[in-house]
């Protein structure tokens, strides 16, 4: 039976946190510009492969379109050519330890050449871990038509201390989280956070919930999705979903049509408790071979 929360238990659960993290000394969003900055010159420096295998968690993500794990697939795979890319947004979790990066991206073929053969928007999810630092957790792309790299200055976001923030230690109210996460996740009619973005293949962003609705109805609605892999912050202000669904989407009036896909989402938490899309990306998946 699918999990349901109502506004009273979500008022309920916010009162259980015990403590409230402090915000002082937690990294902010200009941490994650300076590791993309890091990753995209480790990319022109050592090569795609030998770059995404280093900057990528031993279970980071790429989508191939397929949900792929990433530094595995370059361990063991060269992948020609050059990439370089910018984050025009960056933001980050108030705990400093979970956050997201997407901008515009360029790959040229030739890696000392200057005519780029693909370009579009991506986002990567970073995450800080203990042992091993800062890893890229999922990394996602669209293709659309080139947008110039030069210029762009980062918007940073750190999201706020909610109140009493720290999840419980025993886990069971980061248990509740997650399970009306996933509740959301798997809906339709998702909540959109302010200034959200949407991204399609072969088409820019749509930004804000006015633009995302109208993109939705000619792009496709993520519909019966299954989660495979959510990741949240320590706080619980942000967390990232990953899985594969289906994409409705009109083909006449009133015809209806799907196809498979992956997606990952980012989600950010208000004060209220409520959970409210901050971004997703869904990429078809190439139709099964018939048996």
């Amino acid at each position: 039976m699918k999990r349901t929360m109502n506004a009273a238990s979500q008022l309920g659960l916010l009162m259980v946190f015990a403590s409230t993290i402090a915000g002082a000394g937690a990294e902010g969003p200009d941490r994650l510009v300076a590791l993309e900055r890091e990753f995209a010159a480790a990319v022109a420096a050592e090569g795609m492969s030998p770059a995404f295998a280093r900057f990528l968690g031993e279970d980071g993500h790429i989508f191939r379109p397929e949900p792929t794990l990433g530094r595995a697939f370059h361990l063991t795979n060269s992948v020609p050519g050059r990439l370089e890319w910018v984050p025009e947004i960056a933001v980050m979790s108030a705990a400093g330890d979970l956050g997201f990066t997407t901008g515009p991206w360029q790959y040229f073929a030739d890696a000392k050449g200057t005519n780029a053969s693909g370009a579009g928007h991506y986002l990567s999810v970073w995450q800080r871990n203990e042992n091993a630092g800062w890893k890229v957790a999922a990394d996602i792309g669209v293709s659309h038509p080139p947008v110039p790299l030069e210029g762009l200055k980062p918007s940073l976001t750190q999201l706020p201390v909610l109140s009493g923030a720290k999840l419980n230690e025993d886990g069971s109210l980061k248990e509740k989280l997650e399970a009306r996460l996933r509740d959301l996740a798997a809906g339709i009619d998702r909540p959109w956070a302010e200034n959200a973005r949407l991204y399609r293949n072969g088409r820019m962003p749509y930004v804000g919930a006015a633009a995302i609705r109208a993109g939705l109805a000619s792009e496709g609605t993520l519909t019966r999705t299954r989660v495979d892999r959510l990741i949240m912050s320590e706080c619980g202000t942000i967390a990232c979903v990953h899985g594969v669904g289906k994409v409705a989407f009109e083909v006449v009036a009133s015809r209806l049509a799907s196809a498979d896909a992956s997606f990952l989402q980012v989600w950010i938490r208000a004060d209220d408790g409520g959970w409210k899309l901050k971004a997703e990306v869904a990429l078809q998946l190439p139709d099964k071979p018939a048996d």
